[in-house]
């Protein structure tokens, strides 16, 4: 690097939820979906700029001979800005988003080691504002980054730990103002941090696939709770939440049938709930699953 007299930069970018665009299309489009996005990177870059598929979905573009630091990140606009058109694949056309980090040298001072990994604790930082967002790496990033690769190390841990916990919400008739449901929500008991809500971790769960252990876990929770409430009233219900990632997972049809089966429920006293986003991501596919429902 020692060359180089302009500034150069690194990006590192992935797509955002590509787990989750495997397990509702499969395999086949996530793969489709990887050359897709290769090409639209190709599309934005300059000849001279490198561009390697590290893993994955993760991308690092080399950036050289650059007129100025600001230039690195008019290319990360333009990327993002680039994935807000659906990406076309063979069958279908896809919404696909990414999240890039970026960091630049000036001078000779920072080994190609250090940009890309600054590169990517600013990919996590980028990630933490939302879907298709870019974000220069500042000093802070590395700590937030590692904060992170924590909690998701203890999440992975927590159901078998016993460290979550289920709080309910009594749902109560206006009229007579009786409780006819209790809706079940979850909480993370960290060792350390106290009673965590579900803003501190659903989002993680959700990104790396983990709602699914955690979902299940809180489904089984609740219905047995209910079952051992009936005895007294056997009229209540419970209402869960189920995130969009559950509800695209294969599995979710099957595990609802066997934890009612297990614990006795009658399938009326236990309402699903749903955001209005896992109908806009594949209408039709998901329609289908709500019927098995």
């Amino acid at each position: 690097m020692g060359r180089h007299h302009r500034p150069i930069a690194v990006l590192f970018l992935d797509i955002d939820g590509f787990k989750a665009i495997n397990d509702r299309h499969g395999h086949e489009v996530g793969d489709q979906s990887l050359r897709a996005v290769g090409d639209r990177l190709g599309s934005v870059l300059r000849p001279s700029d490198t561009l390697a598929r590290i893993a994955g979905d993760e991308f690092a573009i080399l950036l050289e001979d650059l007129v100025s630091p600001q230039a690195a990140e008019d290319v990360a606009r333009r990327i993002v800005s680039a994935f807000r058109r659906p990406v076309s694949l063979a069958r279908r056309a896809l919404t696909v988003t990414v999240s890039v980090g970026l960091d630049v040298a000036v001078d000779t001072s920072a080994s190609p080691e250090e940009l890309i990994n600054n590169a990517d604790f600013a990919r996590y930082g980028a990630k933490l504002s939302g879907r298709g967002q870019w974000r220069r790496y500042v000093a802070s990033d590395r700590e937030a980054a590692h904060r992170r690769s924590t909690l998701i190390a203890e999440l992975r841990g927590a159901v078998r730990r016993k460290e979550l916990v289920v709080h309910y919400q009594p749902i109560v008739r206006l009229d007579t103002g009786e409780v006819e449901a209790l809706e079940a929500l979850v909480r993370w008991q960290h060792p350390t941090r106290g009673l965590l809500m579900p803003v501190d971790f659903i989002g993680i769960a959700e990104e790396t696939g983990l709602i699914v252990q955690v979902g299940g876990w809180v489904l089984d929770t609740a219905c047995r709770d209910l079952r051992t409430w009936q005895r007294t009233d056997p009229e209540l219900s419970v209402s869960v939440n189920l995130s969009p990632r559950q509800l695209q997972h294969r599995g979710v049809v099957t595990q609802v049938r066997r934890i009612l089966a297990k614990t006795e429920i009658e399938p009326k006293d236990l309402i699903l709930e749903m955001t209005e986003s896992f109908l806009l991501t594949d209408e039709e596919r998901a329609l289908a699953r709500l019927r098995q429902l």
